[in-house]
């Protein structure tokens, strides 16, 4: 009677308690458990799976965990494991309890391992990118230094003075200028027909700088009803000017 309750208390518990229940029970019957009150479940199936190691404790060149092949959990080094099992009232599917514990810390250490494996990839491409990028910085720097050398080791070309004729005439022709009436206007911002402008402006304004002295000056009507002084030749409008409205293209 004190059996069957056992055996259904039993098989309400999940495999992983009724593993710490029988691991607490028997512990004092194995001499390579630890000297404590109680033993966890990582004790207790440290015969059955490996040890979980921690993602900073796994190598990184360790093999996927995934690939190693599952144990015979019918031999005879699991059959004190197994007994912890039945003793705990786990008659039925012991070896099945085992295998599920076996496979969950295999995936974990898969994961620790896939984990590892995307960390050291990152670091390692990010290692290369800072020494590609190093490296192109030093090739720019000896291209730089390069082309330096060459400016610096480039003869300096000497300036060519501009050959002329010792026996040609000096010229007689003056440049044509509007003449002061017209500079005048323009000084002033004022409007000036475009007629000073042209070539035929330009001949008679010479003309007429050379029949009239430069120091002639007359009097003009200035602001407030003032008088002032200025040359004539700058107040004097030539008398063949002609209109803009009249000016052809030619």
């Amino acid at each position: 009677m004190s059996s069957a309750r056992h055996g259904d208390a039993a098989a309400s518990l999940s495999p992983r308690r009724i593993l710490v229940a029988a691991s607490d029970a028997f512990s004092s019957a194995f001499r390579f458990f630890p000297l404590s009150s109680q033993v966890n479940t990582s004790t207790f199936l440290s015969g059955i799976v490996p040890r979980h190691r921690s993602q900073s404790h796994m190598p990184i060149n360790a093999p996927d965990p995934l690939l190693k092949a599952e144990p015979d959990f019918e031999d005879e080094r699991f059959a004190a494991r197994r007994q912890m099992l039945l003793n705990a009232g786990v008659h039925q599917d012991n070896i099945t309890t085992i295998r599920q514990f076996w496979l969950e810390d295999r995936q974990t250490r898969h994961d620790a391992w896939t984990q590892d494996q995307a960390e050291e990839a990152n670091r390692r491409q990010a290692e290369g990118n800072g020494e590609r990028r190093g490296t192109d910085a030093e090739e720019q720097q000896q291209v730089g230094r390069a082309a330096a050398e060459q400016i610096n080791d480039r003869p300096i070309a000497k300036k060519k003075l501009p050959t002329f004729n010792l026996d040609a005439p000096a010229p007689s022709d003056k440049t044509m200028c509007p003449s002061e009436y017209a500079r005048q206007k323009v000084a002033d911002f004022k409007w000036c027909e475009l007629w000073y402008f042209t070539r035929d402006g330009c001949i008679e304004a010479a003309q007429l700088t050379s029949s009239m002295a430069s120091d002639t000056y007359g009097l003009v009507a200035g602001d407030a009803d003032s008088i002032q002084i200025c040359p004539v030749s700058s107040t004097k409008a030539l008398r063949n000017a002609i209109p803009d409205i009249c000016l052809s293209w030619e």
